[in-house]
């Protein structure tokens, strides 16, 4: 009986001790983890506890966005002291995102994504670095919703959604003229000019000469790595202003200047844009 006795001590003894040599979880727990490695090296680990989802987009902090069904939207990355960004056009084409499961009883998602981020992200030439990482959180609501800025059109009749965006001041320093380049992971993007310290609602017509309160579409070539300014003209609308946020309308006709046979006619277009609080 005492050797059956130690037998079974030495048996659980075993197990214990494979069991915890394999993995320190807990049985039945799942680990949190959200790591990011950057040209192969460890720089986060386990930087978050929660993702967080908006309709079907998940937020990981000011790091990633993606969509549930596996689109990726924007990666941004502080490195040295520069930020480096996932490109702006066929966004997925350099940054893969792979969602291993996404639980929507127990709020869940599991995902690996791999690939490169920029320094500029509209120059695939421009510093790169390769990124890497796992994502294994739970989802919470978010409680306050991303008011973020959105726009939306139809580029010959075809619907088009902005995903991501970045700001570009241009013109003399502080004058508050701003680029809103909006990305829909495709070769276009759509600028939204204007001066935002000094606007007034209203309709207002532009052309190419225009240097305020105009629209204009661009296309990348990944073959000559250029991108391609349409002359524009059309109308464009700043219909209301609540609280750092402004909205309107527009519609325009866009001719390649290299190519006058190339015409893009952009209609219904609707944006919301959060401008900087202090205005």
């Amino acid at each position: 009986m005492k050797n059956r006795f130690l037998l079974f001590f030495y048996f659980v003894f075993f197990v214990s001790c494979s069991y915890d040599e394999k993995d320190n979880t807990i049985p039945g727990n799942i680990k949190n983890e959200f790591s990011i490695y950057v040209n192969g090296e460890l720089m986060y680990e386990n930087i978050l506890s929660n993702a967080y989802i908006e309709n079907n987009t998940i937020h990981l902090g000011n790091y990633l966005k993606f969509t549930t069904d596996g689109n990726l939207v924007q990666f941004n990355l502080d490195y040295d002291n520069r930020l480096f960004s996932s490109f702006g056009f066929n966004t997925s084409q350099y940054l893969n995102l792979n969602i291993i499961s996404y639980d929507e009883v127990k709020k869940r998602i599991k995902a690996e994504f791999s690939g490169y981020i920029y320094n500029n992200p509209e120059n695939i030439n421009s510093e790169a670095k390769f990124v890497n990482g796992v994502i294994n959180l739970p989802i919470q609501p978010l409680i306050a919703p991303v008011n973020d800025t959105k726009n939306s059109t139809k580029i010959n009749n075809e619907k088009w959604n902005c995903i991501n965006y970045t700001l570009q001041e241009y013109g003399l320093p502080y004058s508050f003229n701003t680029n809103f380049n909006c990305y829909g992971n495709d070769e276009y993007k759509i600028v939204i000019s204007l001066n935002t310290a000094n606007f007034s609602l209203g309709n207002y017509t532009f052309d190419e000469n225009s240097f305020t309160n105009k629209v204009q579409i661009a296309k990348y070539n990944s073959t000559t790595n250029s991108i391609i300014y349409y002359n524009c003209s059309g109308d464009f609308s700043i219909d209301e202003r609540i609280f750092g946020y402004i909205e309107g309308k527009y519609t325009f006709t866009a001719i390649n200047p290299n190519n006058s046979l190339d015409i893009l006619q952009i209609s219904e277009g609707n944006y919301f844009i959060k401008l900087n609080p202090s205005f």
